[in-house]
């Protein structure tokens, strides 16, 4: 399990960090502001920070402060729940390692397709927990383009991890079912 735990409030600025950067894809900094975030994804800090994203961002130097407001304001947030899957976690340092790659390689076209396949990941994560199909057809896009490798390994370990979970929530159905059909034979409702 990685140090730093991203929280509602973290997916929901990654979520506005890659539309932003898909709308200026050619940006000077973006190779910088990958980095960082790595960096905070990366820490083994024990107690997470509320605003780690923003902090690390907010170094930058020669940050464009009008579209990067967000970052020179903390918030103080309402405690929520954390993103506590390790899987997911691998994905978004592979999502922002390949995007700090093509920054280095001042590739906007790549950029752009990026994280137009990855913008929606955040958001969905935030409504659930788990990574929906359909981002993975939209990474399939982009493999197709660029990199054919991108995000297989993590694919795979991260849809076996969820057959698990299936399995188990139908083995607890099972069960459950099985009971209450005991009950009602017991008690004749």
């Amino acid at each position: 399990m990685p140090g730093f735990l991203l929280k509602t409030y973290d997916l929901l600025e990654m979520k506005h960090i890659f539309v932003l950067i898909r709308f200026k894809p050619a940006y000077a900094l973006n190779g910088q502001i990958a980095k960082k975030i790595l960096a905070v994804l990366k820490s083994d800090t024990e107690q997470p920070n509320d605003n780690a994203i923003r902090i690390a961002l907010s170094e930058i130097e020669g940050l464009d402060r009008e579209d990067w407001a967000f970052v020179f304001h903390l918030n103080v947030h309402i405690p929520m729940g954390w993103l506590r899957a390790p899987d997911t976690y691998q994905v978004f340092v592979a999502i922002w390692e390949e995007l700090k790659l093509a920054a280095n390689e001042q590739n906007a076209q790549r950029i752009y397709d990026l994280t137009d396949a990855v913008e929606n990941l955040p958001n969905s994560l935030v409504r659930g927990q788990i990574i929906p199909l359909d981002f993975w057809m939209w990474i399939g896009s982009y493999r197709d383009r660029w990199n054919p490798d991108f995000l297989l390994a993590e694919e795979k370990t991260v849809k076996e991890n969820e057959n698990k979970v299936l399995r188990l929530q139908s083995g607890c159905r099972y069960e459950y079912q099985k009971r209450k059909g005991f009950f009602r034979r017991l008690f004749h409702f």
